[in-house]
């Protein structure tokens, strides 16, 4: 038995998106739908060439039975629909093995439509003419759908035809163009970069010939972008530029990361994409002296951010937002050299906590990379004079300093106060690295337990005060 079964979208704009196609010759039932991963076809120039003739051939067998008429025919030089579906016979490309099978290794398509002066072999000057063999299949056996519903009124028939063969002529308007030398760009980078402030440009890499990607492959790779996005808006094309086959399209933020989360998992792997990338990691990196050290050979890379690709580190900074860089402590009151801050970070005259306080409460502090000595009081609070407080701040790093040079010996203040050196690498980028939050909790001990470095800092401290805090 033998049948062929078309479905198309609605009009306007109609595409096909399957056919299924029983035919004796064949040992099976070839079935093939727009997009798929294997027996997939394209809705190409030729693939439109294609549909044209089969819904014109389905509209005059259905109209034939009233008034008899000629069976219709694609007639024409180049450009025209019949030379598109000239060249398809003639390529045999892969998708139309998938649509209508093969034998001997052939395309069966072949065998369905017949033509004259193929590839204008015999006469240069002549149109070429394609029509379809009705003893391999029969009109009647063309059976139309539109979304699964069947058509039949010969009419309705034409007009699908009709806009099928116009979005040919679209697709006509853009053949006249080459494609193998790429747009001169607006920018150094190959792009143009008047977008809009909610857009973003992004590329998309495929691994395929610069030369071998048309315009009809163009529209089939946008079509395909459009069904992942759930869009039906035009995507904006605003450059292509060799290196394989290199995109540069117009999307939303959102859209963007859809897109590269789609061709991650392999979605648009049919068309050869490997990679979406934004704009901004387009800018090679300048080749200075800095990678190399003194000796002239490679620095170490101890982080490894050389070998960090740059479209991962583009995609980074630009999903990730930059981050504020602060370093934050928290002393407890419990702590043995609390008064050693003091001094030195708090406003105000300070004063020691008694255990009991010490044990109810605790003093915070943040420090920051841009400030090493703390803000101005606010009126009506005591505070120190600027060059007093960064005598003082000197003072306690000079102490820190002096308790932790000697952590190795059994008898030194460092081990006494069982001070631990903890080595942090962080990453030199600032989107990236671990986040330490360190909490210690020490153990308060008199005076007579103090190492006698702490004991010295204590005096030297308690000589420097003012006389109102003795009084005190």
């Amino acid at each position: 038995m033998t049948e062929l079964t078309l479905t198309f979208t609605r009009s306007p704009r109609a595409e096909l998106l399957e056919t299924r196609f029983e035919h004796p010759r064949l040992d099976r039932k070839v079935v093939a739908r727009l997009g798929a991963y294997d027996q997939s076809f394209k809705w190409t120039a030729g693939v439109q060439a294609l549909s044209t003739l089969l819904l014109q051939t389905a509209a005059w067998h259905r109209r034939s039975q009233l008034v008899r008429e000629e069976p219709p025919c694609l007639e024409g030089r180049r450009p025209s629909a019949a030379a598109s579906l000239n060249d398809a016979l003639t390529s045999r490309p892969q998708r139309t093995c998938d649509m209508f099978g093969e034998i001997g290794g052939r395309p069966f398509l072949g065998h369905l439509i017949k033509r004259w002066n193929a590839d204008f072999n015999t006469s240069p000057n002549a149109p070429v003419r394609l029509w379809l063999e009705p003893a391999e299949l029969p009109p009647a056996r063309i059976r139309v759908c539109i979304d699964n519903d069947p058509l039949e009124d010969p009419e309705k028939l034409w007009t699908l035809a009709e806009d099928v063969e116009r979005q040919w002529r679209g697709k006509a308007k853009g053949v006249a163009q080459s494609i193998t030398v790429p747009p001169v760009p607006d920018h150094p980078a190959g792009v143009r970069l008047n977008v809009s402030a909610n857009r973003v440009l992004i590329e998309l890499v495929l691994d395929r010939p610069f030369e071998s990607f048309g315009p009809d492959d163009e529209e089939e790779l946008l079509r395909a972008i459009r069904v992942l996005l759930r869009t039906s808006r035009e995507l904006p094309v605003r450059g292509k530029r060799p290196g394989s086959v290199i995109l540069t399209l117009e999307l939303s933020r959102e859209e963007a990361r859809e897109l590269a989360a789609a061709v991650a998992r392999g979605a648009l792997a049919n068309f050869g994409a490997t990679a979406v990338r934004p704009v901004s990691s387009l800018q090679q990196e300048p080749r200075t002296e800095k990678n190399e050290s003194p000796t002239g050979g490679p620095r170490p890379d101890p982080t490894g951010s050389r070998h960090v690709p740059v479209g991962a580190r583009g995609w980074r900074s630009w999903l990730v937002a930059p981050r504020r860089m602060a370093l934050t402590g928290a002393l407890f009151g419990a702590a043995g050299g609390f008064w050693l801050a003091a001094p030195a970070k708090l406003p105000g005259t300070p004063h020691a906590p008694t255990k009991e306080q010490a044990e109810k409460r605790e003093r915070k502090f943040v420090i920051e990379p841009s400030c090493a000595v703390e803000e101005p009081a606010t009126p009506n609070s005591q505070s120190m004079r600027p060059d007093a407080s960064r005598a003082r701040l000197r003072q306690y790093l000079a102490s820190l300093g002096q308790i932790n040079e000697g952590d190795d010996t059994v008898d030194s203040p460092g081990y006494a106060l069982n001070l631990v050196r903890v080595p942090v690498s962080i990453l030199p980028d600032h989107t990236s690295g671990p986040s330490i939050v360190p909490a210690v909790r020490p153990v308060r001990a008199e005076d007579d337990f103090l190492p006698p470095s702490f004991r010295r800092q204590k005096k030297q401290l308690s000589a420097a005060r003012p006389l109102e805090d003795h009084r005190r």
